[in-house]
């Protein structure tokens, strides 16, 4: 059963493509997802922001969310600013929605001196 919903955008492209090449597809996408760097190492009070690598096909992620593994340590924002807030080491996840509907979760290690 074959079942399609368009978004016709104007002067886009369109491809139609079986399942088991859709999930090739974006198993490939996924696997191009990165972040531009695992670890930061930072001072209290000081903030860095959380990037994708520049080779990530940002024009399939429908949106980000981020979570510090100890706010006491660091924080970070809605936008992926992070900020140290005492000595120590924290992972920073950052869940990547795709328009598709499905998820990756990256981590990125930041040690606050």
């Amino acid at each position: 059963t074959l079942s399609v919903k368009p978004a016709i955008t104007a002067n886009a492209t369109y491809t139609l493509m079986s399942e088991s090449a859709y999930k090739t597809f974006s198993n490939s996408i996924k696997a191009k997802t990165k972040l531009a760097k695992t670890s930061v190492k930072i001072s209290r009070g000081k903030s860095v922001s959380i990037k994708l690598s520049s080779t990530t096909p940002t024009e399939n992620i429908k949106k980000k969310s981020y979570s510090s593994s100890k706010k006491s340590v660091a924080t970070v924002s809605s936008k992926g600013n992070v900020k140290g807030i005492k000595k120590g080491t924290a992972i920073i996840r950052v869940k990547i929605t795709y328009k598709d509907g499905t998820t990756k979760t990256l981590k990125e290690k930041v040690t606050v001196k």
